[in-house]
């Protein structure tokens, strides 16, 4: 066999290039490699070369025209790749020319097998001189080109191919099966819905590629960071192990994210699952930096069983895997978080058909503010003002525990017993024992709770009753202007139903104004400090009485100025009732 490279020159056509070429220009893509393939199949046929001859011929083809779209373009399919053959008596002649300097000067004259036998490229070109009489190279013009020359006679009788360069063939027929295997498991991978039907026919692949011999386990162990709907799930799949029944080995593997390879029973004999396989390897199954499981293969037979070919095939399997459960994994939490979603709109519209707040009552004789903002979707705030059946004011403010559908439901079982209370003359501690224990009996065993306020104003104005339940301080606001604060006389209602709570009774001196907030008022940071309570009586004191409506703006603009992005807020809800002095 002989081999001659040219850097700085260009060949004379008429010297090298037959009148009668067949010309081809290929993109730089795989996908067009079997239909040019197939094209100088039937020129060989027509030319009457034998099979044997011809076998040889496209495995050298399509090994030139592979490694000149991946290595020599890079896989650009806006490159072309110009592909000619043509022949003459005794004779057949390839050129593959393309953008590019090719391949090193030094490996383009002498190729060898790589060092590694692991290594995923750089048999190509010594497959290529092993198959061709001549290969010549051409550097020009930031062009590159390849002419391989084969002589017919001299495969009539094919000389014995050497041990080495056997494996090397049989590799290489296996691993353009395994392409295509890959290709069909890519596909796979976009159009079944169900990781389990994906890595159920990986499975069935792996166990038919192998030439050697056929593994007696293949087997898919799940890490932990697999979610255990998921693990429910595939665990059912013959040959995919959820965690908790994965081997301790193995288990161990996984938590290091090593691969592992045996050859002799010895390497494994501290398993009892294994060691009765002679050769074996695990690969991580990784995506995203996370080991999400192993891939185990192994054979009773001992040395070396699996081929450089078969183990990068297998490495590529599990990076498969990998996707399939990366994937499994965010429809899981996808699914959780529209299911979440749904609940926050379902308790959007408890609150809003429920729990819609009415226009509160107006008198001549004092004034009534409202006002309310929710940070989420669904709040856990309520407030109400109505007028009992003896025509007495009756308000309340309520900050429910936690968020979403359960918050939005203790809500209106509050305010159901609330509106019925109205209907009732009641003292107003026996109306806030029982909703307390209407609360009570609908959360048993739930630890969910309710702090509020209820203020009663009589009819004539000659009383105003306040009982707090383990909600922040209701402000008071006497004749003088000074300010006092009615502390919770009892405990959030909906914990115990034996709770006792006491009203304080106010005259008119003693009480010409109420105001109610929940906490979303002043625990909120202000420069990474919680601005308080203590900011908020003072602007209270300041004229939140005379104004609070100008009160309840500065506030949400200091909210609005000094809130974080990333921080979660509470509702704000403020009520503040004063008696008219101006009428």
């Amino acid at each position: 066999m002989a081999s001659v490279s040219g850097s700085d020159m260009t060949p004379a056509l008429g010297e090298l290039i037959p009148q009668e070429i067949q010309c081809q220009q290929v993109p730089a893509d795989l996908r067009h490699l079997p239909f040019v393939r197939d094209r100088f199949v039937a020129y060989l046929d027509q030319a009457g070369v034998s099979k044997q001859d011809r076998d040889m011929l496209v495995l050298g083809f399509t090994e030139a025209l592979a490694n000149a779209i991946k290595h020599g373009c890079d896989l650009n399919s806006q490159q072309t790749i110009q592909v000619e053959w043509w022949s003459e008596p005794g004779m057949v002649h390839l050129a593959f020319g393309h953008e590019g300097t090719g391949p090193v000067e030094k490996l383009a004259r002498n190729p060898h097998l790589p060092e590694d036998p692991l290594a995923s490229g750089g048999r190509g070109l010594f497959l290529i001189h092993q198959i061709f009489d001549e290969c010549r190279h051409w550097r020009t013009d930031g062009r590159y080109r390849l002419e391989l020359s084969k002589r017919l006679a001299s495969l009539a009788e094919p000389p014995p191919m050497t041990d080495e360069v056997a494996d090397l063939l049989e590799e290489l027929s296996n691993m353009y099966e395994s392409l295509a295997t890959f290709h069909r498991m890519g596909t796979a991978l976009i159009e079944f819905e169900r990781a389990g039907d994906f890595m159920s026919e990986g499975l069935e692949k792996i166990s038919g590629m192998h030439t050697r011999e056929t593994p007696g386990r293949v087997e898919i162990c799940l890490s932990g960071e697999v979610l255990p709907s998921v693990q429910d799930e595939l665990g059912l799949i013959e040959g995919i192990t959820p965690e908790a029944d994965t081997i301790p080995f193995v288990r161990q593997l996984m938590k290091n994210g090593d691969s592992f390879f045996w050859n002799d029973r010895s390497a494994v004999e501290q398993s009892p699952e294994l060691s009765g396989y002679g050769s074996g390897c695990c690969f991580p199954i990784v995506a995203g930096g996370v080991t999400l499981g192993c891939l185990l293969t192994a054979k009773e037979s001992e040395g070396e069983s699996f081929s450089g070919g078969e183990l990068s095939n297998l490495r590529t399997f599990s990076d498969l895997f990998g996707i399939a459960l990366a994937n499994a994994n965010l429809q899981t939490i996808r699914q959780r978080e529209l299911r979440t979603r749904r609940e926050l709109e379902l308790a959007a519209e408890i609150q809003k058909t429920l729990l819609a707040q009415n226009t509160p009552p107006v008198s001549p004789d004092w004034k009534l503010y409202l006002r309310h903002h929710a940070a989420r979707e669904v709040a856990g705030d309520y407030l109400e003002a109505r007028l009992d059946a003896r025509g007495n004011l009756l308000m309340t403010v309520i900050d429910v525990m936690g968020k979403g559908v359960s918050a939005a439901m203790l809500a209106t079982i509050y305010r159901t017993g609330f509106l019925l209370n109205l209907e009732q003359e009641k003292p107003l501690e026996e109306i806030v024992r029982t909703l307390n224990q209407v609360l009570c009996s609908q959360l048993h065993e739930i630890t969910m709770f309710v702090t509020g306020g209820l203020v009663r104003v009589s009819k004539d104005l000659d009383r105003i009753e306040i009982v707090n339940a383990g909600h922040c301080p209701i402000l008071v606001r006497d004749q003088s202007g000074a300010v006092s604060q009615v502390e919770a006389s009892g405990p959030p209602m909906g914990l115990f139903e034996d709770s006792e709570y006491s009203v304080q009774a106010f005259s008119p001196e003693q009480c010409e104004g109420v105001f109610i907030v929940t906490d979303g008022m002043f625990e909120w940071r202000e420069n990474g400090h919680w601005w308080g309570w203590e900011n908020l009586i003072k602007e209270v004191n300041e004229g939140g009485f005379d104004d609070p409506a100008g009160l309840w703006e500065h506030i949400q603009e200091l909210i609005k100025r000094h809130r974080n992005r990333n921080e979660n807020l509470d509702d704000q809800t403020m009520l503040c009732w004063t008696r008219n002095t101006n009428k």
